[in-house]
């Protein structure tokens, strides 16, 4: 059943999911400025209404967001290992977990302080609005592709495109199952340099979005490519 919630939790950021964005740079002396940030303009989820006296949430949702509170740093520790929490905010002095309404009845059961918030729970159960993660905002796999494109046409000179293999989900078809699971992608390096100047030359390398929920480290790969193609010379 935890695996079942846990799935269900994180199919809202299958989305996010993406491949190695990788670049394979020599050490370029150029100026310029990245662009302009790019903020996460529309993902607006519903505020939180958190309800700790909530017997009537944790019967409406099947998968809950809640809030484990803690009274010592040896606490927190316990239970974040016990529970995985997808965020130790100690400032707050509690835990924001995931799971299901068997859960919070436990850790009701042990004398803890637990606050459900409903409107975020809505969200995670498919009950609530669903925000749009990319729109105006961060790049999908496709989107992040088309960058690679655009900046091979926009300098031929500089910027190779080259295939190094394919993702996990392709190698392995039909295991990827999940909602708004794909079957998989080509990885692809964005090699930069000038090919007018002969090699040996230093190299840097660098990976952006490794992991499924690390979707701000492609950014700062676009920014950087930006920055050294569009201030070179």
């Amino acid at each position: 059943m935890n695996n079942k919630i846990r799935s269900i939790s994180r199919s809202m950021m299958a989305r996010l999911i993406v491949p190695a964005f990788m670049l394979l740079l020599p050490l370029l002396a150029v100026g310029g400025a990245p662009g302009a940030n790019t903020a996460l303009a529309s993902a607006q989820l519903p505020a939180s209404t958190l309800n700790s006296n909530s017997n009537g949430a944790a019967d409406k949702y099947p998968v809950l967001v809640m809030r484990v509170y803690f009274d010592s740093l040896t606490q927190r520790d316990a239970l974040a290992n016990e529970l995985s929490p997808e965020e130790v905010g100690t400032t707050g002095g509690y835990l924001t977990v995931i799971r299901d309404r068997a859960l919070y009845d436990s850790l009701k059961a042990r004398g803890l302080r637990v606050e459900i918030d409903e409107a975020q729970s809505a969200v995670v159960s498919g009950m609530g609005p669903q925000p749009d993660l990319f729109y105006n905002g961060y790049k999908t796999v496709e989107e992040l592709y088309a960058f690679i494109d655009q900046k091979v046409a926009q300098y031929p000179n500089l910027v190779q495109k080259v295939d190094i293999g394919d993702s996990w989900c392709k190698t392995h078809p039909g295991t990827c199952t999940q909602p708004d699971a794909n079957n998989g992608y080509d990885i692809f390096v964005m090699h930069i340099t000038n090919q007018a100047i002969p090699g040996p030359k230093p190299v840097f390398w660098a990976e952006a979005g490794i992991h499924a929920r690390e979707i701000a480290t492609p950014e700062v790969m676009l920014r950087l490519t930006n920055w050294l193609l569009d201030g070179y010379n």
